[in-house]
């Protein structure tokens, strides 16, 4: 929650809850100055609000807070730091939150629209979500209720604040539904006589949890740009801070179509005007050509009278008893460099051999996959909860035999009272049991104070095999055909690559680093070898896990000149000189020349 005093240029950040924080910061000296307040009556959670400059003002209504919601209207002077609440008359405004507000031109008055609530204010009455604007008077402190829209088929919430349209005849507001985790936001145009509204712009993704999460509009007219800000928090107390932009004023899809069927129409008579002039230009080539070649075939017809009169008088040149001729030097291809590799059977799969679909399986190398005794994906199966929740307990398996169940109450639970913790851990947990029923071989254990996932020899699980194999991340060089493992299990994918939440950072760690280590001992005895195809899915491997690798950037330069392959060898130059850039803060050092004669790996 923000404002920005326009005369001075001072951002004031706030909070409200039981008590309130207030601040200035001035972006110009970095200065923070917290504003002593005095508490204030009633504004809580998803309250809206507007900043009155007349009188120096921040108005607040509505939010939500103790399992009520409000319809106050309140107000915080930034003169003398005072609160007051400004009594109202006129329609009267269900309680509520999630609504939205904006100042008139003239900040006399303010429209506020939507959001939800109740009559009566109490949440344990149900919710209903409003569709409506009203007129707030500031001077007569009267209310007057302009319309009321019926619902949509998806209902949905404003954002914190509304933009005025340049006309004064709409508003803008960024509306989603709160209550989806993985929702979207849109931008509608909604005419302020009737309530008419216009989806404009694209929509923007978003994981909505609900209170947590919090959206607001602004607009710099001077750039003539519409800013939205996306505020999200994750379970561990990270939030991600984004921002979006859209010029401004945005259009309908209805717009946009009308746009490219003028263009297209524009395009249309162009191309024409270009087919007509191409018409002449062919016609006159056409000429020119065939002028031209009647005067060629007359001057070849004496050339070969010429010739053949040559030939008659011609008797004395010597002709030679044989033809000796250069070799001819053939173009090393693809299909060569397989040929090459043929002679010696591949430590892993083509990258032309289709993935055999693994049943009763279980990767976390490449995207999270769980696939049941007939070989279908059930990863649908997990939900977020779930899969966390079991991933967590597989590695604490693998790495240290299981994880106590006051471990998983504090990681996953920390947010709920004690009371309830153990109901919801045996709840999510037989959710578990019941997925995981779809499988052999995989289970869920408890015994000796340790939860923890069984797995027998009918289930594969990929960073099981590895630890198995690996002898726990400590053999650096394994036998041939556990190398050959190895290899194909690492160029399924990184570890865990769609699964960075931070409890995983230890095991991310670990997996990363033996990467490292094993496929540096295997990339160059790959390529001395002549797996130019293997050394390069390998490398790929250890760019994953280690992005700077110059050992993995050489030799797949290396292996695709081998092979014939310089498009693909600078495509690899190229990314990753601007991961380098991106990481580094400055330009790699090094030309891929200098990489293809390097001897020293």
């Amino acid at each position: 929650m923000n404002l920005i005093d326009a005369e001075s240029g001072t951002i004031i950040p706030y909070e409200i809850y039981h008590d309130a924080f207030f601040a200035k910061i001035n972006p110009e000296t970095g200065e923070w100055k917290t504003l002593n307040v005095s508490e204030p009556k009633a504004v809580w959670h998803h309250h809206a609000h507007a900043y009155r400059k007349k009188d120096n003002s921040l108005i607040l209504f509505g939010g939500y807070g103790n399992r009520t919601y409000s319809n106050k209207l309140v107000r915080f002077n930034f003169n003398n730091n005072i609160w007051d609440t400004i009594p109202l008359s006129g329609d009267k405004i269900p309680p509520r939150f999630f609504t939205s507000m904006m100042m008139t031109e003239s900040e006399d008055s303010i429209y506020l629209y939507g959001g939800k609530g109740n009559l009566e204010g109490k949440q344990d009455l149900g919710t209903i979500y409003y569709y409506d604007l009203y007129l707030i008077d500031l001077n007569s402190k009267k209310v007057k209720k302009l319309w009321e829209q019926p619902a949509p088929e998806n209902d949905r919430v404003p954002a914190r604040t509304l933009l005025p349209d340049p006309d004064r005849k709409h508003f803008y507001a960024m509306m989603y539904p709160e209550y989806q985790p993985h929702s979207s936001l849109q931008l509608f145009r909604i005419n302020i006589n009737d309530g008419s509204a216009t989806a404009v712009g694209d929509s923007i993704p978003i994981i909505s949890e609900e209170i947590a999460t919090n959206v607001a509009l602004y607009d710099n007219p001077a750039f003539e740009q519409i800013y939205c800000v996306v505020q999200e928090f994750e379970k561990y107390g990270q939030s991600t801070t984004s921002v979006f932009s859209i010029s401004a004023p945005p259009v309908s899809a209805s717009q946009l179509l009308a746009l490219s069927e003028n263009a297209n129409d524009n395009k249309n008579k162009l191309w024409i005007y270009i087919a007509a002039a191409s018409l002449t230009v062919i016609a006159i080539g056409i000429i020119l050509i065939m002028r031209k070649r009647k005067r060629t075939n007359i001057v070849n017809k004496k050339e070969r009278d010429n010739a053949d009169k040559k030939d008659r008088d011609f008797t004395d040149t010597p002709i030679p008893d044989s033809i000796t001729t250069e070799p001819v030097l053939q173009k090393v291809t693809d299909n060569s460099a397989q040929t090459i590799e043929s002679n010696d059977s591949p430590e892993i799969p083509s990258e032309s051999q289709s993935e055999v679909q693994e049943m009763n399986s279980i990767s976390l190398f490449g995207p999270f996959s769980v696939k049941d005794t007939s070989g279908r994906d059930i990863t649908y199966m997990f939900s977020r909860k779930l899969k966390l929740l079991f991933l967590y307990i597989l590695l604490c398996t693998i790495s240290k035999n299981g994880v106590t169940s006051s471990d998983l109450s504090s990681i996953f639970w920390s947010d709920k009272e004690p009371d309830k913790v153990k109901n919801l851990r045996n709840v999510t947990l037989n959710k578990l049991r019941k997925v995981l029923a779809e499988m052999n071989g995989v289970n869920l254990v408890y015994e000796q104070g340790l939860f923890r996932i069984d797995l027998s020899g009918d289930c594969y699980c990929d960073i099981s095999r590895l630890y198995h194999i690996s002898s726990s991340l400590h053999n650096l060089n394994p036998g041939k055909d556990q190398c050959a493992e190895i290899n194909s299990i690492f160029v399924k994918g990184k570890f865990m690559v769609d699964t960075e939440d931070p409890i995983f950072d230890y095991f991310h760690q670990k997996i990363d680093s033996y990467i490292i280590d094993y496929l540096t001992e295997r990339i160059g005895d790959s390529f001395r070898r002549g797996k130019y195809v293997t050394t390069r899915r390998l490398c790929n491997s250890l760019l994953k896990a280690d992005p700077l690798s110059e050992l993995a950037l050489t030799y797949a330069i290396k292996s695709c000149r081998v092979t014939g392959r310089n498009d693909k060898a600078l495509t690899i130059y190229n990314n990753f000189i601007k991961e380098y850039r991106k990481m580094m803060g400055e330009d790699y050092p090094k030309s891929i020349e200098e990489l293809e004669s390097t001897n020293g790996y």
